[in-house]
């Protein structure tokens, strides 16, 4: 298989890891995910100075965002360099985070391709899944987290993704979820 790198973009409770788990499944053991999500889990659990109420308040929230950012950068290096093909499952929001991957992802394989999925959500829809995902933390007696993060943070911070910032650019949407495997299959056949 051609060496592939993948970088989701899109809000927090957008779709993204649902889509990043189609893909797993659609090329079984074909590409590694790198999951934000795992990684300030990880933190959370195994770090004291990490430690917080997990909220954009949250006395830890830049220093973990701070070392997130190292760790999926160390990641792939290191995965690329190794022949893996890569999921980046994190929000990628704006342009020149998304540049300084895909230039650092070059340097590593000058061959490979380099694919960026936007998941385009409705912002009604987004509203409903992060109130959903906000009642799931309040009935485990956690703070909410996710509207907050979306209007504070991400929601102003979102640089919509161009077709000139990678070797492959798709629109993912509720409607089209089975397009985005038909399509990555063509570019693995080639």
């Amino acid at each position: 298989m051609k060496q592939i790198f993948i970088m989701l973009v899109g809000f927090s409770q957008s779709g993204k890891t649902i889509l990043s788990k189609k893909i797993l499944k659609a090329f079984a053991n074909q590409f590694v995910r790198i999951d934000s999500n795992a990684i300030h889990d990880f933190l959370n659990k195994t770090y004291s100075i990490f430690r917080d109420d997990n909220t954009i308040k949250g006395k830890s929230y830049k220093l973990r965002q701070k070392t997130t950012k190292v760790i999926h950068d160390a990641l792939i290096k290191v995965l690329l360099q190794n022949r893996f093909s890569i999921i980046l499952d994190s929000c990628n929001l704006t342009r020149e985070r998304r540049e300084k991957i895909i230039n650092s992802v070059k340097r590593v394989n000058k061959d490979i391709k380099t694919v960026i999925i936007y998941n385009k959500i409705s912002e009604s829809q987004l509203y409903k899944n992060l109130r959903k995902a906000d009642q799931r933390l309040i009935r485990k007696r956690k703070e909410p987290v996710w509207v907050d993060l979306y209007e504070k943070v991400q929601k102003p911070k979102l640089e919509e993704p161009k077709r000139s910032e990678a070797d492959y650019f798709f629109k993912h949407t509720r409607e089209n979820p089975n397009n985005i495997i038909k399509q990555l299959k063509v570019i693995i056949r080639r």
